[in-house]
């Protein structure tokens, strides 16, 4: 069986670093910097993307630049398929139809087209955090405003779930939610308030079925079981 084949950019840099299960190592890219995100579908099917609207792609022998047709930083990829891909960045989305790159719109009541990941359950089911407390759901046709500082104003980083109904976002000052369908609700870590300077949840992922670790400023780790 082969190994599990796991990417990670190396933010500022030209390289991709490459786990196959058993070590890392590193995948020039020549002309390439500042990769802010990575995703796929298998070792042979890969994208990541970086500052100056740099999309590249890997086939499993190359990484091939592709054209975005932006120059803002793009910080997040998720696809639910090779033929539907999500791009976030500075100033919107971008969609992979499988042949090119594309900007979708956003509501004309956003509040900020800032967005830091984007994360589906399927192609109909897509969400995009950011800031000023932004969350917005894509249906498989359009982008709506889901929440708008309702819940809060301060900055979300990341978003991932296992399903329609079991969805998370975290931001700064230690700020968690989750979505179970039909409403978000704050899960609570002791460090919410503002005074904690370095509790900046940065990223989300799953561990297990039942386990989830979210990753922080200054080396933060939170492992929670339910």
């Amino acid at each position: 069986e082969e190994p599990a084949i796991i990417y990670t950019p190396l933010a500022g840099e030209g390289f991709v670093r490459r786990f196959n299960g058993v070590s890392w190592t590193d995948q020039t890219l020549t002309g390439i910097a500042g990769l802010q995100d990575v995703g796929g579908f298998s070792g042979s099917d890969v994208f990541a993307v970086g500052v100056g609207g740099t999309i590249v792609h890997f086939d499993g022998f190359t990484w091939s630049p592709q054209t975005s047709g932006v120059v803002w930083r793009l910080n997040g990829v998720w696809g639910s398929s090779p033929t539907d891909v999500f791009a976030v960045g500075d100033n919107g989305v971008l969609h992979y139809n499988g042949t090119s790159w594309s900007p979708q719109t956003l509501p004309t009541t956003a509040a900020t087209t800032q967005l830091h990941a984007v994360w589906g359950s399927s192609s109909s089911n897509v969400f995009a955090v950011g800031f000023s407390g932004e969350i917005y759901r894509y249906n498989g046709t359009s982008w709506s405003v889901m929440e708008s500082a309702t819940i809060t104003t301060e900055i979300f980083w990341d978003v991932w779930g296992t399903s329609a109904t079991d969805v998370f976002v975290v931001g700064d000052y230690g700020l968690i939610f989750h979505y179970n369908g039909s409403e978000w609700t704050q899960q609570l870590t002791g460090l919410e308030e503002p005074s904690q300077t370095n509790s900046h949840f940065y990223g989300i992922a799953g561990l297990a079925p039942d386990t989830v670790a979210v990753v922080g400023a200054d080396g933060m780790l939170l492992q929670g079981s339910r």
